[in-house]
C-alpha cells in the first residue's frame, strides 16, 4: 500500500489494530471508478475511426493524456473506449482531432478539480470526524459505504450540473448569435 513498516505500525496503533478493517478500506478505496472495459485498437483501426490523416502529434497527445496507451506492434489500448467513439463523432462532424484533444485537456483539468473537491468533502466531513473519534469499530462499515456511494453520487452530481450548465450556455450563445444576425439586416 506504499507504507513503510513504521507507518503501518502507526496506522494500526491509531486504528486500534484490526488489519482486516484497513484491508477492507484499502479494497474500497482502490476500486476503480471506471465502468468501461478497455479496448485495443491498431493504428489502422484508429485511422478508420478518426480519419486516415491522424497527425502523429495527435496520437502523441492522446498518449500523454492517457486516452491511449501504446502497446506492442503499434497497437493502442483505450482505457475508456467511449472517448474514441466521441472523438470519431466530432471528427466526422468536421472538428479537427487536435482541437477535440485540446478541449479534452480542458475538460480533464476541470474534472481533476471536481474530483479533488469530492475527495476533500469526504475527508473533511466523514474521514476526519471518524479519525477524531478514534476510528470506532462500529463506524468502519459506514465509512466504507460512504466511499462506495461517493462514486455514483459524484458522477450523478457532475452530470446534473453539467446538463443545467450546458442548457444555459447553449441558450446564451445562440441568443447572442441570433441577436448578431438580427443586427445585420
Amino acid at each position: 500500500m506504499g507504507f513503510n513498516l513504521r507507518g503501518i505500525k502507526r496506522l494500526l496503533d491509531q486504528t486500534k489494530g484490526d488489519p482486516s478493517q484497513l484491508l477492507s478500506l484499502k479494497r474500497v478505496i482502490s476500486m476503480p471508478f471506471e465502468t468501461e472495459q478497455p479496448q485495443v485498437y491498431t493504428v489502422a483501426e484508429l485511422a478508420e475511426r478518426l480519419g486516415p490523416d491522424i497527425p502523429p502529434s495527435a496520437l502523441d497527445k492522446a498518449v500523454d493524456l492517457g486516452v491511449l496507451i501504446p502497446l506492442a506492434d503499434g497497437q493502442y489500448e483505450a482505457p475508456a473506449p467511449s472517448l474514441i467513439d466521441i472523438a470519431a463523432e466530432v471528427v466526422a462532424r468536421g472538428v479537427p482531432l487536435d482541437h477535440a484533444l485540446t478541449v479534452f485537456v480542458k475538460v480533464r483539468e476541470r474534472c481533476e478539480q471536481i474530483g479533488r473537491e469530492f475527495v476533500r468533502l469526504f475527508l473533511d466531513d466523514l474521514w476526519k470526524p471518524f479519525a477524531g473519534a478514534g476510528y470506532p469499530d462500529e463506524r468502519w462499515h459506514e465509512v466504507e459505504e460512504s466511499i462506495e456511494r461517493l462514486r455514483p453520487l459524484s458522477s450523478q452530481a457532475v452530470l446534473a450540473v453539467y446538463q443545467l450548465t450546458m442548457t444555459t450556455e447553449v441558450e446564451r450563445a445562440f441568443g447572442r448569435e441570433l441577436e448578431r444576425l438580427s443586427r445585420r439586416r
